[in-house]
């Protein structure tokens, strides 16, 4: 097909400093113009009286709510939405070569001809340069380490006789497979043990294989050694093999280069349909892992906004230790250092986890469900705008937390559970084997969304007594909000709140120009 024209700008050239945070709404199409016909009546554009779409400031975040989570759209979808999201669950997984260390035992020159030929293709080249590659010694035996010790003299003798490359293109490694469930009772000493001993023979990675545990099996996969190491325990390991500068590896590993295309055709698409951006999920990859995707991806489409997310309800392991829980906000921070200096401008912070459901932001100190709390977001925005990063949050934000955002003159919310009502399943849907309804955002639901976003830039943004009529303001229409939704609220009393927003904006215009 021909490519589409672009009708905005690329998203993160959006200015939310003037115009107030953006509010990006899922659907899958079928509420496309109630959307649309909110953000163009909303009191910012009644205020500024220029149909600049580069002002509005909403996004129809192109995706199917499946019971699943969030999944990309197809083309009939894409004929009817603003911008796309795509996800990645990239489970290209392959394995370095490995070798039994009990076959060692049972015929030692057997298998040092096999290293040899392991290693041979990698030696004789087409162009006679060395190609890297990484063999795994499987301590497949009860009593290893003598005849460990002895097969990696052998093997440094092979070196020597140019039979296996030199260590930094060769490198050898330890391999031990688990025949059932890890636990810290049953195998916290054999993995100290392992660690101890790969320190002391010189070697420095250590690769774990064991049974898939529950966490990676309803996740179809997870992040490297989350598949079959709980994360408590999985976080001892690594501090203590750190110490030992020996790193842990899951026996199997992504291919970087077929996960990075496969997130690449899914933003093509959304940017051949003429959409301004597209968000991409990283699961399961490590951090490492992430920044070369991201590299490849933000090569692949530079001039155009494709972002990278960040999940706070999943665990971020990396070469240099595992964060979750309390340490997530610090692997974040890290995260969005390593994605600014890779050249990436916008991000989103989500929280899409369906197996076990969290939130965001926390409602209150005693909520177990939300992960940061509203506390956090300050500094978060510091450390961000250091890096010239902008950020998109989402997951489960509450009304009262869109006005706090506003205040905050965050760049931008997602949020579908505040704008939508249930629905009967159907259309797109309509195969989903365990998905009980549907959930199609109102142009009610809309409407207050963004105006309390707006509100809350304002009362920030005015240093004017309607300033704080519209905290007040907004104040009395929160607590009118029930359990049961917006119902409580009049059109009359919501079209007097977007008055007064109006009003706000236009004061804040004479105030600029």
């Amino acid at each position: 097909m021909e490519k589409a024209n672009q009708w905005a700008k690329n998203l993160s050239e959006y200015d939310s400093n003037s115009f107030s945070p953006l509010l990006g709404i899922s659907d899958e199409g079928s509420a496309a113009a109630i959307i649309a016909g909110v953000a163009q009546t909303s009191a910012k554009m009644i205020a500024f009286n220029d149909g600049d779409i580069n002002k509005v400031g909403i996004i129809i975040d192109g995706e199917r709510m499946t019971s699943a989570g969030e999944c990309p759209i197809g083309p009939d979808e894409y004929g009817v939405v603003v911008n796309a999201a795509v996800g990645l669950n990239a489970r290209y997984y392959q394995q370095h070569p490995e070798i039994l260390l009990s076959d060692y035992q049972t015929d030692k020159s057997k298998l040092l001809s096999q290293v040899s030929e392991i290693f041979k293709p990698f030696i004789e080249t087409p162009d006679q340069v060395i190609r890297p590659l990484k063999l795994r010694i499987n301590v497949n035996i009860e009593d290893y380490k003598d005849q460990l010790i002895s097969l990696l003299k052998d093997i440094k003798k092979a070196r020597s006789e140019n039979k296996i490359g030199k260590e930094e293109f060769h490198r050898i490694g330890i391999l031990i497979e688990i025949k059932d469930v890890i636990s810290k009772e049953k195998h916290s000493d054999l993995f100290n043990k392992l660690i101890n001993l790969t320190n002391e023979i010189g070697l420095n990675e250590l690769s774990i294989d064991g049974y898939i545990i529950e966490y990676g099996k309803r996740r179809l996969s997870s992040n490297g050694l989350l598949n079959i190491i709980e994360v408590s325990f999985l976080n001892d390991l690594i501090n203590e093999a750190k110490k030992k500068n020996v790193n842990l590896r899951y026996k199997y590993n992504i291919d970087i280069e077929s996960a990075a295309r496969t997130v690449w055709t899914g933003l093509h698409t959304a940017r051949t349909f003429g959409l301004n951006a597209g968000k991409y999920g990283l699961v399961p990859l490590i951090m490492e892992e992430q920044q070369e995707v991201i590299t490849a991806i933000q090569e692949a489409m530079a001039g155009w906004t494709a972002i990278p997310a960040f999940y706070v309800d999943t665990p971020l392991l990396s070469k240099g230790g595992l964060y979750f829980g309390d340490t997530i906000k610090e692997g974040l921070l890290k995260w969005i250092e390593m994605v600014a200096k890779i050249g990436i401008n916008t991000v989103l912070i989500d929280c899409p986890d369906r197996i076990v459901k969290r939130r965001l932001l926390r409602t209150s100190d005693t909520d177990t469900v939300g992960v940061l709390s509203m506390k956090d977001v300050p500094e978060i925005l510091e450390f961000s705008n250091k890096f010239k990063v902008k950020i998109l949050w989402s997951g489960g934000i509450t009304y009262s937390q869109a006005y706090e955002f506003g205040k905050q003159k965050v760049f931008g919310i997602f949020t579908t559970s505040t704008t939508a009502k249930r629905i009967a399943v159907g259309n797109v849907l309509i195969h989903d084997p365990v998905l009980p309804f549907e959930m199609e955002p109102t142009e009610k639901g809309i409407k207050v969304v963004h105006s309390l976003l707006q509100a809350g830039f304002l009362a920030t943004s005015l240093k004017t007594d309607l300033a704080k009529d519209i905290h007040t303001t907004s104040q009395k229409l929160l607590s009118s909000i029930t359990p049961n939704g917006l119902d409580s609220i009049s059109d009359e009393t919501l079209n007097d709140y977007v008055k007064k927003l109006v009003l706000g904006w236009k004061q804040l215009i004479n105030k600029s120009s």
